[in-house]
């Protein structure tokens, strides 16, 4: 013990030996100890070696100070010092006393989370709320290592795919079951959309809107391989001269297969001009078929029609700068009379619209001219070089020339004649004479035993097949020529309605 270097000053944190266990009848024995606490009355309080508090010794029973270890200079001592503060043991000599008792009894910083109240309750010179702090930050510190210790078994079960798919099962099925109840909601939410009066405003307004084709023809509407160059300049002449301020609605008419309709589409293509095409059939109410041609999905949610054109008109004007133009079709059936005065109010007293007809000749009656604000435009049938270009050069033009000249150049006529090329392999000239022999029967029969009838025919077929006669007899609206004579109100001439009765009229007589 004399080889020992001994320090005088007995401090905290420093190695005593001190005498113990003096009695009468007992000698002391000598145990060591750190000292924890230095009393104000100068004697010490020892926590020893087995576990016991002196709280009291005196200075004369102090036999060896040992002084500080060298251990409080190397970083493990300091790391667990740094852990006490962290703790929140904000006072040196209580860091001091935890540490260096703990660290010479084996503790280290990266141990000190399975610290137990057994491990430090000796160590009554500490205050119990210092202890504590200690005790519950390495209560935390536990928590902690067990929550990662978790996730890491956790992380090695998920690369088994079994375990994955269990464990994640329930997270899959709720997603989709979320997603089938927002997908059955948005679904609902568009089908409420969809019922509303303003979705169908805007689709047909949308309708309206993308009927100019400034920029490329529209892949709906096919291309007019007939040059009809005439026509086109008056047709085109005719959209430009209407106008709001002095509304006049246009009737655009003549036979059946004359190429109306594709002479109109052609010039409003051609004029850039925003149309709506509307076929009326029937008895069919031409409100509705407006709407109906505008793409409405929902007819129920409109509304009145009159003014639910009225909104999508007026509209579609603001976004084109003018106003649309209406092309109603008269198709087998409806009267020209009805859709006037149902369709008069969207031009007329509304100006919400250009309005123009296209009315088959053959459904014109006097009563119709006679409508205010009418004017009416005839479109004739194709001449001999458009007959030809109709058909796309593919047949015989000798042959097609003896057609021409019997049945005329009606494109109803012609695609009769291109089918029955097709498909029954017939010739043109066997096709041209079952024709005319059927069409001189249907006018043999017509003024049997009638010479009225016969006279009226002859003084009729004698005048041109197109230009007619102006001043008719009463026998020309017999009903037994109703299929083979009409009444033109337009140009007030009586004419054939095909060519073939006016050459078979010319052949009987």
């Amino acid at each position: 013990m004399e080889e020992v270097h001994l320090s005088p000053i007995a401090d905290v944190s420093t190695r005593v030996y001190v005498r113990v266990g003096r009695t009468a009848t007992n000698e002391d024995r000598i145990a060591g100890g750190i000292v924890g606490r230095v009393n104000s009355n100068g004697t010490l309080g020892v926590l020893m070696d087995n576990n016991s508090f002196e709280a009291q010794v005196s200075q004369d029973d102090v036999i060896l100070v040992e002084g500080r270890s060298r251990f409080t200079r190397e970083k493990g001592y300091k790391d667990m010092m740094e852990w006490f503060r962290s703790a929140g043991v904000h006072r040196r000599a209580d860091r001091e006393r935890l540490c260096f008792l703990l660290y010479q009894r084996g503790w280290r910083v990266d141990k000190l989370y399975l610290l137990e109240p057994s491990d430090v309750h000796c160590m009554q010179y500490l205050r119990k709320s210092v202890r504590q702090m200690v005790l519950e930050k390495a209560e935390w510190q536990r928590d902690h290592h067990a929550e990662m210790r978790a996730l890491l078994r956790e992380r090695v079960k998920e690369r088994a795919r079994r375990y994955f798919i269990q464990k994640y099962s329930g997270f899959v099925s709720a997603n989709w079951a979320g997603l089938g109840v927002l997908s059955v909601f948005l679904w609902n939410y568009k089908r409420f959309r969809r019922q509303q009066r303003s979705f169908q405003v805007k689709h047909a307004v949308n309708t309206l809107t993308h009927t100019d084709h400034r920029r490329s023809s529209s892949p709906a509407v096919p291309q007019q391989f007939v040059e009809r160059a005439a026509e086109e300049r008056w047709t085109r002449q005719m959209l430009r001269r209407l106008n709001n301020t002095h509304p006049r609605i246009a009737v655009v008419t003549g036979f059946r297969g004359c190429g109306k309709s594709s002479l109109l589409r052609s010039a409003v293509r051609k004029e850039h001009k925003p149309a709506l095409f509307v076929e009326v059939r029937g008895v069919e109410d031409t409100l509705t078929c407006i709407v109906k041609a505008m793409k409405v999905p929902n007819l129920e949610s409109c509304g009145d029609y009159l003014e639910f054109i009225t909104d999508t008109f007026t509209k579609a004007a603001k976004i084109n700068g003018e106003p649309p133009i209406l092309v109603v079709t008269l198709r087998e059936g409806s009267e020209l009379s009805r859709v006037y005065n149902e369709s008069v109010a969207l031009a007329c007293d509304r100006r919400l619209c250009h309005l123009v007809y296209e009315v088959a000749l053959e459904s014109l009656s006097i009563p119709n001219v006679l409508l205010p604000r009418l004017d009416f435009y005839s479109v004739p049938n194709f001449n001999v070089r458009q007959a030809l270009q109709y058909t796309e050069h593919t047949v015989d033009a000798v042959a097609m020339q003896h057609f021409i000249e019997t049945m005329g150049t009606n494109s109803n006529d012609i695609d009769e004649l291109l089918a029955a090329i097709l498909h029954r392999k017939v010739s043109i000239a066997e096709y041209t004479e079952q024709k005319l022999r059927r069409a001189m029967r249907q006018v043999e029969t017509a003024w049997a035993g009638s010479e009225k009838l016969r006279a009226a025919l002859k003084k009729l077929a004698e005048a041109d097949c197109y230009v007619g006669q102006e001043n008719g007899t009463d026998a020309l609206r017999d009903p037994a020529l109703k299929e083979m004579v009409l009444y033109d109100p337009v140009s007030d001439r009586w004419v054939f309605t095909h060519k073939v009765y006016h050459t078979a009229a010319r052949c009987c007589l």
